[in-house]
C-alpha cells in the first residue's frame, strides 16, 4: 500500500505553493507531482536533484530518504555488474526554461541524458513477465524482429564514440574536424531511425558523445562551423525527444531551446520551426495549452520557409492546441490547411531525416484534436487506421496509440476495450522503460477506476501497478 509523502505536501504548503505552482517550479507534469505526494511514485536522482533546488532542501527533508538510498544502491549494483560508465552519471534536469531565442549555448556533459539503472530495466522485465507469462513467448518474437537491426545501426553508431575518446576527457585529437563531421552526417539521422525503431536506450547511451563534439566544433569559427551547427540542432531535437520520455521535462525542455539556439545560429527556416514543435511538444506533455500555442505561433511564422512536411506538421499542432483551448472553429481550420499542405511523399522531405514525421503524425493529434472536442467516435476512427499502418513492433509510436486507444475507448464507455488498451500500454512501457507512458496509462486506470471500481476487469488491472 502507498503511503502518502507527508514531508514533501508540508514543505509544499510551507512554501504557499499549489501543486501546479510546484511542479512548475520543479519542470514535471502535475500528475508526477502529484504521485510523489502520493506516495505512488518517486523521482530520478537527476530528477530528485530539480526537486531539492526548487525547494532549497535536502531529499531527506522531503520525504526521499529511503528512495535516495535505494536509487543508490541499485546504481552501485549496476557498476557490480560492469554496467558501461555512462550510465552512472545523468543530465541535470533543470527548470522549464521560457521560449526564448537565443544564441547562447548550454553545454553537455559527456553521459546519457535519463537512462534507467540496470537493475530497474531487470525489474522492469521481471515484472512484466510475471504479469504475462502466457504472452511471453510472442513478446519475445516482436522483441527478436527489431533486435538484429537495432544491433547493426547500435554498432555504427557506437564505433565513432569510442575514436572519439570520450573516456579521456572529451579530446578528438586523432580525428581532424572534417572527419568528425562526416562521421556525424552519417550518424545523426542513423540515431534519429534508431528511436523510432524502439532503440531509445542506445540512442541514449551513444547521442550525448556526438552531441559534446558538435558542440564544440559549432561554437568555434571555421569552415566547419555551420555544418557543425545544423547537426547540433538537429541532435538536440533528438535529445529533447528522447528525454520527454523518461519524464524529464526540464532535460527536454533545454534541449529543444538548445536546438533552437543552433538553428538560430545559422538562421535555417526548416530547423527553426522544428525546433519549435519540440518546444511545444514539451508544453503538451506539461499541459500548458497557452504556452503551446505561443510555441506553435512561433513556428508557423518560420515555416512559411520551411518545407510542407514542417508546414503540415505546424498546422495539425496547432489545430490539436485550438482545440484543447476549446477554439473549434481555429482547430478545424489548421486541420484542413494540414492535410492541404502535408506531403504524400513525406519521406522525400529534406527534413525527414531528423523528425520522421509522417501520415500517423497527422492522425494521431486530429485523434488528439477529436478528444480533446469531445468527440471520441472520429477519435477511435483516427486511431484505428493508425494502428493498420504502425508496425506491430515496441516502437514509441505504437506505444503512443495503444495509450490513445485507451483513451478512446474510455470516452466510448467500452470498459473491457478500454482495459484491455491500459493493460498493452503498460506492458510496452514496462519492457522498453517508457516511463511517459507508462504513467499516461496509469491516469488512464484512475479514470477506470472511478467510473467501474466494482468491475473485476477494472479491479485486475491494479496489479500492473
Amino acid at each position: 500500500m502507498a503511503i502518502p509523502n507527508e514531508q514533501l505536501e508540508a514543505a509544499r504548503m510551507h512554501k504557499r505553493w499549489s501543486v501546479n505552482v510546484a511542479s512548475e517550479k520543479v519542470g514535471v507534469s502535475v500528475n508526477t507531482f502529484n504521485r510523489w505526494e502520493r506516495g505512488l511514485q518517486v523521482p530520478q536522482l537527476s530528477t530528485l536533484d530539480m526537486v531539492c533546488r526548487a525547494f532549497n532542501m535536502s531529499p531527506e527533508e522531503l520525504g526521499f530518504a529511503q528512495a535516495l538510498i535505494a536509487k543508490r544502491r541499485s546504481k552501485l549494483q549496476a557498476r557490480e555488474k560492469a554496467e558501461p560508465v555512462t550510465d552512472s552519471t545523468l543530465l541535470p534536469v533543470l527548470p522549464t526554461p521560457p521560449i526564448e531565442e537565443t544564441h547562447n549555448t548550454i553545454t553537455i556533459a559527456q553521459h546519457s541524458l535519463c537512462k534507467p539503472s540496470a537493475a530497474q530495466t531487470e525489474r522492469r522485465f521481471e515484472r512484466s513477465g510475471q504479469l504475462h507469462n502466457e504472452e511471453d513467448g510472442r513478446e519475445e518474437d516482436m522483441l527478436k524482429e527489431q533486435l538484429s537491426r537495432r544491433r547493426a545501426i547500435t554498432t555504427l553508431l557506437g564505433a565513432p564514440v569510442g575514436v572519439f575518446g570520450l573516456g579521456q576527457g572529451g579530446s578528438s585529437k586523432l580525428l581532424h574536424p572534417a572527419e568528425i563531421i562526416s562521421l556525424c552526417e552519417a550518424s545523426i539521422p542513423l540515431a534519429w531511425r534508431l528511436y523510432f525503431e524502439g532503440g531509445l536506450d542506445e540512442v541514449n547511451q551513444t547521442l550525448p558523445a556526438y552531441l559534446t563534439q558538435l558542440t564544440k566544433l559549432a561554437k568555434e569559427p571555421s569552415y566547419y562551423q555551420r555544418r557543425a551547427t545544423n547537426l547540433a540542432s538537429q541532435g538536440y531535437q533528438l535529445a529533447s525527444l528522447l528525454a520527454s520520455q523518461y519524464q524529464n521535462f526540464g532535460t527536454s525542455a533545454n534541449c529543444a531551446t538548445q536546438a533552437l539556439a543552433f538553428a538560430n545560429q545559422v538562421q535555417d527556416p526548416h530547423l527553426q520551426t522544428a525546433s519549435l514543435i519540440r518546444q511545444a511538444l514539451v508544453y503538451f506533455y506539461l499541459k500548458r495549452p497557452q504556452q503551446r500555442l505561443r510555441a506553435y505561433e512561433q513556428a508557423a511564422q518560420h515555416s512559411q520557409k520551411a518545407s510542407a512536411l514542417l508546414q503540415g506538421r505546424t498546422h495539425i499542432g496547432l489545430s490539436e492546441t485550438h482545440s484543447c483551448l476549446g477554439n473549434e472553429l481555429e482547430a478545424q481550420r489548421h486541420l484542413e490547411l494540414a492535410y492541404k499542405t502535408f506531403p504524400e511523399h513525406y519521406e522525400e522531405d529534406p527534413a525527414f531525416s531528423y523528425t520522421h514525421f509522417n501520415h500517423s503524425s497527422l492522425l494521431g493529434h486530429e485523434g488528439i484534436m477529436y478528444l480533446n472536442l469531445d468527440y471520441p467516435q472520429q477519435a477511435w476512427e483516427n486511431f484505428d487506421q493508425m494502428d493498420k499502418e504502425l508496425p506491430k513492433t515496441l516502437i514509441p509510436d505504437r506505444i503512443e496509440l495503444t495509450v490513445r486507444q485507451a483513451t478512446a475507448s474510455y470516452k466510448l464507455g467500452e470498459r473491457d476495450q478500454s482495459c484491455h488498451y491500459v493493460e498493452a500500454a503498460v506492458r510496452s512501457s514496462l519492457i522498453t522503460g517508457n516511463q511517459l507512458r507508462y504513467n499516461e496509462a496509469y491516469d488512464i486506470y484512475e479514470k477506470l477506476r472511478q467510473r467501474w471500481n466494482k468491475e473485476n476487469k477494472v479491479k485486475e488491472l491494479s496489479a500492473l501497478f
